[in-house]
Parts: structure tokens; sequence; C-alpha cells
């Protein structure tokens, strides 16, 4: 099923994908057009995401997918960890990647802290204005992806277009936004203010078109290179997938002999969401040069 973008309001940016009260997708295509993701989730249960993750989510779509076009520096915010999130707010935490699909040649991201800091020094910065002399800056380039971690402090812009791949949850408190009231102290105990130490390398395949680019218990991502028909076996995987298509076109064809033949288009910028219940499907490029971010 083909899903429709949602604008929010609330948070600016573009969801591909999401159940999240605020922003709820609706599918676009077939009999279940018009319908939202929540109320799918509804009715169909383990049916769409897989016994899995059903019980570890309930009725909650597990991830959410959505596009941030950052024109302006973001407030410095840290994800709230998943056993915090329970306790505090009876929510899910947030575990995200971050695709940059553009970047401007001074566009930065602030990603943790550059040296060791002490909780005091980093209230007195807050107070001061000085949080950047002790933040580990990088500048991105389009293609690369950044995973932030609960705990870690981060911010980004202006100058960038980023696709973010996350748990099915907002929660991320405003440490740090001048002219604004913040939640620091609400944060504190939770800070990783340890310097920023670069995730060890993403166990997986890179080749033959397929680059892993998180492997994470809330969600797996992968890369795909579509130059050609690829056959997608899930057979006894009880889990589903989720297609984002970065450039080019594709189809995902529905190839079931107990069921009607059935296949969706999917055009860059365009989201598809695979249930679980389909064993069986495949994935056909339509334009050259195709590329797929695949997310399970």
């Amino acid at each position: 099923m083909r899903l429709v973008p949602q604008d929010s309001p609330e948070t600016g940016a573009r969801y591909h994908l999401a159940d999240l009260g605020f922003a709820d997708t609706l599918v676009e295509n077939g009999w279940l057009a018009s319908n939202p993701l929540s109320e799918l989730m509804e009715t169909y249960l383990d049916r769409l995401v897989g016994e899995n993750a059903f019980q570890d989510y309930g009725t909650q779509f597990p991830v959410s997918v959505k596009t941030m076009d950052v024109k302006a520096r973001t407030p410095l915010r840290v994800n709230v960890p998943d056993d915090i999130a329970r306790q505090r707010y009876d929510a899910f935490g947030k575990t995200a990647l971050w695709y940059i699909l553009s970047a401007d040649p001074d566009a930065t991201l602030y990603l943790g802290f550059s040296r060791e800091v002490e909780a005091e020094d980093f209230y007195r910065r807050c107070l001061a204005g000085k949080v950047d002399d002790v933040l580990h800056a990088v500048h991105p380039k389009a293609g690369q992806t950044y995973l932030i971690p609960p705990c870690t402090v981060y911010a980004a812009g202006p100058g960038l277009k980023i696709l973010e791949v996350s748990e099915a949850s907002e929660l991320a408190l405003r440490v740090y936004d001048p002219g604004h009231d913040d939640e620091l102290e609400e944060a504190f105990d939770f800070i990783d203010f340890r310097p920023w130490k670069e995730p060890e390398a993403v166990p997986g395949t890179k080749g033959f078109g397929a680059e892993t680019l998180a492997v994470q218990e809330q969600f797996r991502v992968v890369k795909l290179q579509l130059a050609e028909p690829l056959r997608i076996s899930s057979e006894g995987q009880d889990r589903y997938t989720i297609y984002h298509c970065l450039q080019g076109a594709a189809s995902v064809q529905l190839r079931d002999e107990n069921r009607p033949a059935e296949t969706v288009m999917l055009q860059a910028g365009q989201t598809v969401l695979v249930p679980a219940e389909v064993d069986e499907f495949y994935l056909v490029p339509e334009a050259p040069g195709t590329v797929l971010l695949e997310i399970q």
C-alpha cells in the first residue's frame, strides 16, 4: 500500500509514514484507500506488522519516516531513552537514523560533545550562550547517514534536507534554544556528557547493490541500488517492510496464487508499506538509477 505524505505544522516536517496521533498517514491506493494507518493497526494488528512488533508496540505502528527541510538552525535536543520514556511519560523513547538528502557546503550537524563535559559546566554554558564551544560538529554530505541514539544532544542546519527513520515517537527534549523555554533540567540525569564516539561499523553486507545503514533493536535500514528485478521472500520472518524511494522509480509487485496480482508504483519521495502477512513480492526498477531505502 502506498501512503500519502502528511505535512505537520507542529514539527515543520513531512511525514511519509507515521502513527503519532498528530500525524497519521493515509493509504493512497487500493481498497483501503483513505484509511489512516492508526485504524489499520486497530483492525489488522499483527497481520500488518508481525507478531513480534505487535507484542512490543501494541496497536501503534513501530516506526515513522519523515523528511525535514532545515532552513534555520534547530534547537539543541536530546532523545529520551525507552526506559525513562515509559516511566515518566508513558510513551516510547526515540532512536533515529538521519539520511542526508542534500546539504549546503557550509551546513553543520552537532552530535554530542567534542570533549568530556561536566553537567554544571554545560548548565553555565547554556545560560551564557556558549554551548557551541563544546559540541562535536560535522559537515555532512548528501548520501551520508548519522545514527542519533537516546541521551546524545544534537542540532542541525541550516541548509540541510534530512530523511529521518525513527522509533514511533517524537519524545525529544529541548535542552538549549536561546529565547525560548527549555527542558534542560528534565534531561540532566540522562544526557551523555562524554565525547562523541563514532558508531561501530554496521554489521551486514555492502555490495550487490545493497548497503546496510543501520541495525538497531527498533529498526533495520538498507539502501538498495535497484538495477534489476529483485524477488523478496520474507516467509517465516514475521515482519513488515517499508520502501522509500530516494531517486528513480520502482514497482512493488505481488504475485500470489492465493490472491489477485497487484502492482504499486513508487516514485521518488513516495513510500510503500508491505504488510507482514505478504510472504513474497518483487521489486522492479522502472527508471535508471533507482535507489530505495528498505526499512524493517
